[in-house]
């Protein structure tokens, strides 16, 4: 019987995703995640002596989970509380743990671009970077005040450390995509259950889409509540100075990015009334070279655009063209107004 080609998006070439090999490692990967979260069920986590709020998603990237830690952060330092960031640091340079207090820094290939940029973004919290995030977040506690709260960066598979919250990013396609290797998923969706709240996360112009997909996991989820967020661009920021317009610099620039989900950040751009005049899609986390800013020279007449992740890495680069090089600052703010005071009543709630 001849099968449909699968509608999904998927990290494999198409024919591929379809095949019944894809299939099988799916299969095999389901149930390699289903032993792994049957011994957790059974496992004691372990407990630090603050409350601890986990950021996390079930997809494989560009769910905005790092955007996320960001609010809550600013809304953690709102409500008084010292604020401590525990991240594995994905595909930083090492593996010994960094711990930074405010208002330390290291480069970003230490500890990663997506610290890097939390750190950028709240230089007035702590950093706990490296794998054993218990261990970093006992050392830190004996550093911070007796009102102070843990993030928990990507947690929602970290399982060997308790949280008193946990919070799922939830991407629009959660409903339509499948496990790896054939689509974005680390977990199947019913592992959803374990989460407390739900942060519905709109690509631009994607609220229509995201309100639907929040009825549908309302139904199948009634005891998760939600908040719907909306990516706010905050300005157009100059790489060598650091200036900030409201307006975009160029209107036909070369836009580039190496995150996990280009198109919305392409998007994002034709929303704004820019149209590049090429765009370059580069792997997630990228590592720049000078060749890849060579191979557009003949360009730069247009001017480039990135994302703010991508500035971190190019910040200290040298030889880069900075006099021509912004990136769009974007942040995420809740939907409603009335959803701030709901939330800060969760995060009070757990501090009892």
């Amino acid at each position: 019987m001849h099968r449909p080609p699968l509608s999904f998006d998927s990290p494999l070439p198409q024919w591929l995703a379809d095949s019944p090999a894809a299939a099988g490692a799916a299969s095999l990967y389901r149930t390699a995640v289903r032993l792994r979260n049957g011994w957790y069920d059974l496992r004691r986590t372990r407990v630090i002596n603050r409350p601890v709020v986990s950021i996390g998603g079930i997809r494989a990237g560009g769910s905005g989970k790092t955007p996320a830690v960001m609010l809550i952060a600013g809304i953690l330092r709102h409500l008084d509380y010292q604020v401590a960031v525990l991240s594995r640091g994905y595909k930083r340079t090492g593996r010994s743990s960094l711990l930074l207090a405010p208002g330390e820094t290291a480069p970003w290939e230490f500890i990663g671009d997506e610290p890097a940029m939390i750190r950028a973004a709240c230089p007035q919290v702590f950093l706990g970077i490296g794998a054993d995030r218990y261990r970093n977040a006992a050392l830190l506690q004996k550093k911070m005040e007796a009102r102070s709260m843990f993030l928990l960066d990507d947690g929602f598979q970290h399982r060997a450390m308790h949280r008193n919250l946990d919070i799922v990013c939830i991407h629009e396609s959660i409903l339509s995509d499948r496990l790896l290797p054939q689509g974005w998923l680390r977990e199947p969706v019913a592992a959803l259950v374990r989460a407390h709240l739900f942060f519905l996360i709109c690509a631009e112009g994607g609220i229509g889409r995201m309100i639907e997909v929040g009825k549908r996991l309302s139904g199948r989820f009634p005891a998760i509540e939600q908040f719907l967020l909306i990516p706010k661009k905050e300005g157009w920021v100059h790489m060598a100075s650091g200036k900030i317009t409201d307006s975009p610099p160029f209107k036909s620039p070369v836009a580039f990015c190496g995150i996990a989900r280009p198109d919305r950040f392409f998007n994002l751009l034709s929303a704004s009334g820019v149209n590049p005049c090429k765009k370059v899609a580069f792997p997630d986390h990228y590592r720049y070279t000078e060749y890849d800013f060579s191979s557009l020279r003949e360009l730069y007449s247009h001017g480039l655009i990135t994302t703010e992740k991508d500035a971190v890495r190019l910040r200290d680069m040298p030889n880069i063209p900075g006099e021509r090089l912004w990136y769009v600052k974007v942040r995420l703010q809740f939907a409603e107004n009335k959803s701030l005071h709901r939330f800060s009543h969760y995060i009070k709630s757990i501090d009892q």
